[in-house]
């Protein structure tokens, strides 16, 4: 589970800018798009190299702008499978490019989350 000390500043943003901790509460988790930990942990396993070259991209895939809220019923349903499947695909291929984002379905939301007012996407997608 991700803690609070998992999360960083975007230094290339302004800080009034981003989201925060605080933005988000237990209904909507903040979820990086890429990158998870555990696909970084695996590498390590396998080739220090990798896990060297991509301490950076690691780090940046828990800035508040590469993060976005999603509901606790679609991470644990769907989302932990994606997940789970990229990880297969990292073992099979030691190195994978995952694409994945946020869709505002017609340029609406669900609602907007937090004293930052960050909007809650209607769909998600990723492609491995």
């Amino acid at each position: 589970m991700l803690t609070t000390q998992d999360y960083n500043s975007d230094p290339r943003i302004p800080q009034e800018m981003q989201s925060n901790i605080n933005d988000f509460n237990n209904s909507y988790l903040p979820i990086p798009l890429a990158n998870p930990k555990n696909m970084i942990l695996y590498e390590a396993s396998i080739n220090q190299k990798l896990v060297d070259a991509n301490k950076k991209a690691h780090y940046e895939s828990y800035y508040f702008t590469n993060i976005v809220p999603m509901n606790n019923q679609i991470y644990n349903q769907v989302w932990k499978n994606l997940d789970e499947y990229g990880r297969e695909l990292t073992r099979k291929f030691l190195v994978i490019d995952v694409i994945s984002g946020p869709i505002f379905f017609n340029g609406q939301n669900k609602g907007v989350l937090g004293a930052n007012k960050i909007p809650i996407p209607t769909h998600f997608f990723k492609i491995f």
